[in-house]
């Protein structure tokens, strides 16, 4: 008996133990193949800005609806740094539109962080974007921007990213 405890007291530090990062199962962020954008060709000279790709991803198995800008997508995604910030979009039609991401599916987005102040980068920051999600029943279109506001206010319903490190 105290063979079998043993193994079992074993087993179970051998998992947790273990570096094999744990499968997700539900919705969520991840952002990636970040690279550098030259200064030169930036419309503002002297910021530092980033291309990244944001991986919104529905590992449930139902289907996930969520409301979003028809065009400046952005509004929906926020930092938890106020000196990094994605870019702004302005569009001559932007409605809030519902959307839907299927079981297993994911939608990707190329965006560019932008950084205040270029010494933030000498600090290890963990930075992470964050999806403010916005259910089907939340909003409809007369209210999208109460909605998005309150939740952001409130820290509410955030997929947050997996931590971006930026390189120099």
């Amino acid at each position: 008996m105290k063979n079998l405890a043993l193994l079992c007291v074993i087993f179970i530090f051998c998992q947790c133990a273990s570096n094999k990062p744990v499968p997700r199962t539900d919705f969520y962020v991840e952002v990636h193949s970040i690279q550098k954008i030259d200064s030169g060709k930036l419309e503002e000279a002297g910021k530092t800005a980033y291309s990244v790709k944001i991986d919104l991803i529905n590992h449930t198995d139902s289907i996930v609806h969520f409301w979003v800008m028809s065009c400046s997508w952005q509004d929906s995604w926020i930092s938890n740094h106020s000196g990094f910030c994605l870019s702004l979009v302005r569009c001559d039609s932007n409605l809030p539109d519902l959307q839907s991401l299927e079981p297993g599916s994911k939608i990707s987005y190329n965006e560019t962080i932008w950084i205040a102040d270029s010494s933030l980068l000498q600090e290890r920051i963990e930075l992470k974007l964050g999806f403010v999600w916005i259910k089907k029943d939340e909003s409809d279109v007369n209210d999208f921007d109460t909605v998005l506001g309150n939740k952001i206010n409130q820290q509410k319903d955030i997929i947050w990213s997996n931590p971006i490190e930026l390189p120099q």
